[in-house]
């Protein structure tokens, strides 16, 4: 299953690896930024990041969604890929964190200006952040969890 949002077409999906393209709902998509979230474990659950309502959330392969909040104006969503209740969602130079499925959020530290936070897929600790300086971009690694961010 692969997952695409556009402003004009909305929310889409493709089940034969991106030849033809279905409609899953007209009426998402247009704020949405960043990658997609799949469930590894279910392909029905999609998270992505929304600029006017922070992480949405669809169960049902993006038929229907609800808001899971976080931060305004988000361009990046990440999640523990052995915990996908743990979601970061950032905008430009601000990241909140929930480590239940996006009941609860808190603000986490992040490096000046940084628009993306991304787990390690190796280790959940491990948190890599960019930020985009025109023209060029810059990228920084936390190894505690976001404690402290060095600049590679």
């Amino acid at each position: 299953m692969i997952y695409a949002a556009s402003p004009g077409a909305g929310f889409i999906a493709s089940t034969d690896g991106g030849e033809t393209w279905t409609v899953r709902n007209d009426r998402v998509g247009q704020g949405f930024m960043g990658k997609i979230l799949v469930d590894p474990e279910d392909p029905d659950h999609v998270i992505a990041p929304d600029m006017r309502a922070g992480a949405a959330e669809s169960t049902d392969g993006g038929k229907s969604w609800g808001a899971l909040g976080g931060v305004q104006g988000a361009m990046w969503v990440s999640w523990d890929p052995s915990d996908t209740g743990d979601i970061i969602v950032t905008a430009t130079g601000s990241a909140v964190r929930s480590t239940d499925g996006g009941k609860t959020w808190d603000p986490i530290e992040i490096p000046d200006g940084a628009s993306i936070v991304e787990f390690s897929p190796d280790d959940p600790k491990t948190l890599y952040a960019a930020v985009h300086e025109d023209p060029e971009a810059r990228v920084w690694v936390s190894t505690n969890d976001g404690q402290t961010w060095e600049e590679l």
